[in-house]
């Protein structure tokens, strides 16, 4: 979310002041691309609005002072009473980067940030300055509402005008729902239109915002060619040596790339990160590489790595594959990191960053000579026979010195599970947890290991366990097609 974006919705209303003039309804709303603004219904047609009254849109860079940008000729292009929501084509400011909507309803406790101009910003003068609010999602309510809890707990009227406002993920460019109401029941609570359920269910409003159709889990893909055109031209350059017959729009060239096979696929990003020096292009192909890769690799399997609880068996025996596909589940970018493969072969290989939790007894990436030191933790070697009740103990102890807020008192066991997951759980409600997992090898699933993945089930059921296959064969040809990885991801 951009601050300096946020606009001010005035409409005058029926009624007036003292002074004779109109008073007048104030709401909020934010450019979702250059041109159109997205706000609630009910701001832009408030009940008692003067006649003829239009919307007079502002956007102040500060919170006082005259606003830099104004526009009282914005056409409303949708508007829907039942999810009170508004669309209007108006001259935007500055070079709005389209937002990227949610493509699945909100998680309960999700962590979400607005901003918007409030009764409750009102100084002495009653001039409205632009006020925050955060919390996190409430639980699942059935439908196109969502409630959100509210940090703050102030009465419901404290909050008019924020009506219209963007809801974000926090710290994010994600975009949850818009801003609706209070809840005079529940003060801690106010209600977002969620764009999610919006967007699955509302053919019109998906063709006024460009959403693709029958292709949710590659849309931020779409939207991000829309938005970046020196990528998707570099891409349309090289695509069109190929196949002249091929468009140059963002969906066409994603369905291009989604029908590729993986080795074909892995070569074209390569190639397109070859053909140029450009350090922002470069970044530019290595991020749409980051959010298309995860969505190909294997969308069978991602449905297993979403849905199993507890240990998930997956057909793929290196953890570059774990790391995809658990990116590809939650539909974040994938964190790779890169290492040379010895102090004697200088090439680089990958290996899946903070999210893989380089835990006992196997972190799949003990190869590698900067991971060595995994092998010392492994506690499958290390402990032998001496029982599960060992290697949960030391589990315990590792997660609490790598994951928990450490202080100088001692813990027994179950404060230790408590302080980790509530770490997790702040983590997740800052949105910085993609969720954590765990690699084994399937060779080491020994009569010990289901009894392990049942105590991560009952004590830490926010931590995924994922088993690769034992396979040599399959293990070489995965080394193979992710060679690659370093030319198209690494700057």
């Amino acid at each position: 979310m951009r601050q300096e974006l946020i606009a001010k919705i005035t409409v005058a209303l029926s009624s007036q002041r003292a002074d004779g003039t109109p008073r007048r309804a104030v709401g909020t709303g934010y450019p979702i691309r250059d041109g159109l603004v997205l706000t609630a219904r009910h701001v832009v047609f408030p009940d008692n609005a003067m006649q003829g009254a239009q919307s007079l849109l502002s956007w102040c860079m500060q919170d006082k002072g005259e606003p830099y940008h104004t526009d009282a000729m914005g056409e409303v292009v949708y508007e829907n009473e039942q999810y009170d929501l508004a669309l209007i084509r108006c001259k935007t400011p500055l070079l709005t980067e389209a937002v990227q909507f949610a493509a699945q309803m909100p998680r309960s406790l999700e962590a979400w940030e607005s901003l918007g101009y409030p009764n409750g910003g009102k100084d002495d003068e009653g001039v409205r300055s632009k006020t925050s609010a955060d919390g996190t999602v409430k639980p699942d309510q059935g439908g196109h509402v969502r409630h959100l809890g509210v940090a703050d707990h102030v009465p419901p009227e404290i909050w008019q005008g924020m009506s219209g406002a963007p809801v974000f993920k926090l710290h994010s460019n994600t975009l949850l729902g818009v801003w609706t109401h209070g809840n005079r029941g529940f003060p801690d609570r106010i209600m977002m239109t969620s764009l999610s359920y919006v967007l699955s269910h509302c053919a019109k409003f998906r063709e006024q915002v460009g959403w693709v159709e029958n292709s949710d889990s590659f849309t931020p893909v779409v939207q991000y060619l829309t938005t970046h055109s020196s990528v998707r031209q570099a891409l349309v350059k090289l695509i069109q040596q190929q196949d002249p017959s091929v468009g140059d729009t963002a969906l066409v060239v994603v369905k291009y790339l989604v029908a590729l096979d993986l080795g074909a696929l892995f070569k074209t990003l390569k190639q397109a990160r070859k053909n140029t020096q450009d350090p922002l292009l470069r970044s530019g192909l290595a991020q749409l590489a980051k959010l298309l890769l995860p969505g190909v690799y294997d969308r069978p399997s991602l449905a297993t790595v979403a849905e199993v609880c507890g240990l998930a068996k997956i057909p793929y025996a290196t953890s570059v594959s774990a790391e995809m596909l658990m990116a590809g589940a939650i539909q974040r970018d994938m964190v790779l990191e890169f290492y040379p493969i010895s102090s004697t072969n200088p090439q680089l290989a990958a290996v899946p960053g903070f999210y893989c939790l380089g835990l006992p007894p196997e972190s799949g990436s003990v190869a590698l000579q900067a991971t060595l030191t995994d092998m010392e933790d492994d506690l499958f070697r290390r402990v032998g026979s001496q029982g599960i009740d060992k290697i949960t103990s030391d589990i315990d102890q590792y997660l609490y010195d790598n994951l928990a807020q450490k202080s100088r008192a001692s813990r027994d066991r179950p404060q230790k599970r408590i302080m980790v997951n509530n770490e997790l759980k702040r983590l997740l409600e800052r949105d910085q947890a993609g969720q954590y997992y765990w690699i084994l090898q399937e060779g080491e699933t020994g009569s010990l290991w289901p009894k392990v993945a049942s105590y991560f089930a009952e004590n830490y059921p926010s931590i995924r366990l994922l088993c690769l296959a034992d396979d040599f064969d399959k293990e070489e040809r995965e080394k193979d097609l992710f060679a690659d990885l370093p030319d198209i991801l690494k700057d």
